[in-house]
């Protein structure tokens, strides 16, 4: 296992040119659902997702991809039978 390793960072060594320039986009989407019952005017669930995303571009043709999600439910109160009908 340790020489597949060890050759397959040489034949990386090999094919990859360096990268002399790099280009970085930065960008970001925020997403909020809020539920309210209806009857008492109080607030059931409140859900918030961060989704900043980086794109990296190498000036060599390489680009790279990185996406994160942060998720926060800070009020978790609609659970199976909470409906009324």
């Amino acid at each position: 296992m340790k020489n597949n390793s060890i050759l397959l960072a040489l034949l990386l060594a090999i094919m990859v040119r360096p990268a002399e320039a790099v280009d970085f986009d930065l960008t970001a989407s925020a997403t909020a659902r809020w539920a309210i019952d209806s009857q008492n005017g109080t607030s059931q669930a409140l859900g918030i997702t961060v989704e900043p995303e980086l794109v990296t571009r190498f000036d060599n043709g390489w680009k790279l991809t990185s996406i994160a999600r942060l998720l926060a439910d800070p009020i978790a109160g609609i659970r199976p039978g909470d409906m009324i009908r």
